[in-house]
């Protein structure tokens, strides 16, 4: 059982090295992992000061500047946001959801709330209770995306926050993301890259919208190869990539997709600075699965492709994504102790 709350069945051939994975989401239906039981407030030096600042801050009850509340909640911790482990995140919490529906004080209010909101509750899953977290952000969608929409100072903070709750979010609601913001990136090429992120990061939507998205990346890389190039090439290896984050192997694109994107790619005179080969090592990695990997003709043309001699071992032997890549692909650092296993 992996710690993502997956359990994970393989069938061995007797002769030969053919191997064969289910995937089994066991826990509510989706991805959960529990690095611990219960959160350890008691831990953690003035978490109740840290949440009281917070709520004081909406409340107009303290002096800040609106940009100032990150900064002076790693004062009052004495830990850099980048070190607050899951306590600090998921504590901070309480006092965000109280302040939730006076976060419009200013788009700048806003916009620091759904920064520290997104922070706190990254990657969407992970420790108990983060199920009834989300549910509980969600109450600001429907009454706020029309809003936000037309407000540009807004509109990046909330593809971000999205973005990084994206695991916790059901196939249903990835769907709704992805219908509302598609025609946005197919109307303006030079949108926020945070946007790509965010469409690419939906990891529980069909199969078809996953197409759609990256014949979109392609195409816009066939027509302006100069403006977010890696994005867009982070983008289109995260829907190609054979190991799902948090979603499981049910939502893995098929290796013809994958192959025919990289026969596309190819053509693309990208300018020299241009990292593809992040494509080529997320879609050819080897899982050991003739369903979902890639014929060996196509590995050995991504082979010539790649020059990181870690990267192209994963696509000679089956390697699991470490930490590094996991985070990589998420386009976001982890909370400290967290931990995904395989």
């Amino acid at each position: 059982v992996r710690e993502t709350g997956v359990l994970e069945v393989s069938c061995h051939a007797l002769q030969g090295e053919a191997q064969w994975t289910l995937d089994f989401a066991i826990e509510s239906g989706r991805s959960q992992t529990e690095v611990s039981g219960a959160l350890q407030l008691a831990s953690v030096p003035k978490i109740d000061q840290a949440k009281r600042l917070i709520k004081e801050h909406y409340a107009r009850q303290n002096a800040l500047r609106v940009d100032q509340l990150p900064v002076a909640l790693e004062e009052l911790l004495q830990i850099p946001r980048d070190q607050w482990t899951a306590d600090h995140l998921r504590g901070l919490w309480p006092a965000l959801e109280g302040v939730m529906f006076q976060r419009q004080l200013s788009p700048e209010h806003e916009a620091i709330w759904f920064y520290l909101a997104g922070l706190c509750l990254r990657p969407g899953f992970g420790y108990r209770g983060d199920e009834e977290r989300i549910s509980s952000l969600l109450r600001i969608y429907d009454e706020s995306f029309r809003r936000v929409d037309s407000s540009n100072r807004l509109l990046t903070h909330w593809w971000i926050l999205w973005r990084r709750q994206a695991g916790g979010l059901n196939p249903s609601f990835q769907q709704k993301l992805f219908d509302r913001y598609m025609p946005t990136l197919r109307k303006d090429k030079d949108t926020s890259p945070e946007l790509i992120r965010l469409l690419a990061s939906l990891e529980r939507l069909d199969r078809s919208s996953k197409e759609q998205l990256g014949r979109l990346l392609l195409n816009q890389l066939k027509e302006d190869a100069k403006t977010h190039i890696d994005t867009r090439l982070w983008g289109l290896a995260r829907l190609a990539s054979r190991y799902p984050i948090y979603a499981t192997a049910a939502y893995v694109l098929s290796p013809s997709t994958v192959e025919e994107w990289a026969d596309e790619l190819s053509a693309i005179n990208l300018p020299a600075k241009a990292r593809p080969s992040l494509f080529y090592a997320w879609a050819g990695r080897l899982r050991g699965d003739k369903q979902y990997d890639i014929d060996p003709d196509y590995r050995l043309k991504f082979l010539e492709k790649i020059d990181n001699p870690e990267w192209r071992k994963t696509l000679i032997e089956v390697v699991t994504p470490d930490f590094t890549t996991q985070s990589q692909m998420l386009a976001d650092t982890l909370p400290s102790g967290f931990v995904f296993r395989n």
